[in-house]
């Protein structure tokens, strides 16, 4: 069901029809102003009424103290306490920001000397000796490799066999220079 509106309208609203319409406004309009009361006495007793309130406000603001002022020229309305948290302003500006936690506060402390660097643990046991025409052979062992050592000799480009003495036999640990020793046979 499709209608067409336009087509309508104009029809009714063409000649006459248009003219009945517009007088029918300016009617309304007429009538309309004439519910409207025009100024009369009644105006004079409001603007006198007025005036006898503006006398007893008077009267009474002399009796108010200074700081009920604002509440009497308010129309007579009681004190209402103003709230702690309002201000003034409604549309004062606020701001987010927070200032930066201070800096930490650096404190020197003295560092204690280096520790003076020590040679690792040895990793060698003694397995055995051999004696052999004054030269004396050691087998140490290194997990599971056997090394046969004579004095002098040096052990993984880190160990300088140095010879017995006090029944240990004593290494050089060679990047620190530094003596080891290691125990031979039962020490009781």
């Amino acid at each position: 069901m499709n209608l067409m509106l336009t087509g309508n309208i104009s029809k009714k609203f063409s000649g006459k029809g248009r003219l009945l319409a517009l007088f029918g406004l300016l009617a309304l309009v007429v009538g309309a102003g004439a519910v409207v009361p025009a100024e009369t006495a009644d105006t004079a007793a409001t603007v006198e009424t007025a005036e006898t309130a503006e006398m007893k406000v008077a009267t009474m603001t002399a009796s108010v103290s200074e700081g009920d002022q604002q509440a009497q020229d308010n129309a007579g309305l009681p004190v209402r306490p103003a709230h702690a948290g309002v201000s003034a302003d409604l549309f004062n500006r606020q701001s987010w920001y927070t200032p930066p936690p201070p800096a930490p506060v650096v404190r020197q402390v003295r560092q204690a000397a280096p520790a003076a660097p020590t040679a690792p643990p040895l990793p060698f046991t003694v397995m055995g000796s051999y004696e052999q025409d004054d030269e004396t052979l050691y087998f140490l062992v290194k997990g599971d490799r056997v090394f046969d050592a004579k004095e002098g000799d040096i052990l993984e480009g880190t160990y300088r066999v140095d010879g017995v003495s006090n029944g240990q036999l004593r290494f050089t640990y060679l990047p620190l220079d530094i003596s080891q020793g290691l125990q031979l046979g039962d020490p009781r």
